[in-house]
């Protein structure tokens, strides 16, 4: 699916988002995601987690942030699983749309959640 239009994504590496679950099963990740207000849809890879925002997101103020993540719209597509698709493997939904079209999710509950995830890598092993 294109991106740009509808919304844009964030992507999150899989390693980033099981560090601040301190787990990588799906129902703990999303409690983990859902405590940094990151409820909107979210599709889940092997690689990697793509968080749904609002369109525009990638080209505004995400572009300068620094926060080491891709923020990817215009010009980008991402694939997407259909509603209740779950898959073995590959590309699903760990948090479904609710077909609104108005449940993304803010870019700064996505920055609040990389600053968490900062904190935990300087923190003492």
């Amino acid at each position: 699916m294109p991106l740009g239009r509808h919304f844009d994504a964030v992507r999150l590496a899989a390693t980033t988002v099981h560090e601040v679950a301190d787990d990588t099963r799906p129902h703990l990740v999303r409690a983990a995601l859902g405590v940094f207000q990151l409820c909107g849809p979210v599709i889940r890879t092997p690689r990697a987690y793509y968080v749904l925002v609002p369109p525009g997101t990638a080209g505004g103020a995400w572009s300068d942030a620094g926060d080491g993540a891709d923020c990817l719209g215009d010009g980008n597509y991402l694939g997407v699983p259909g509603p209740g698709d779950h898959p073995a493997v590959g590309c699903q939904w760990l948090v479904e749309p609710d077909g609104t079209g108005r449940d993304l999710t803010s870019p700064d509950a996505v920055r609040a959640f990389l600053g968490a995830a900062r904190r935990r890598e300087g923190a003492p092993a």
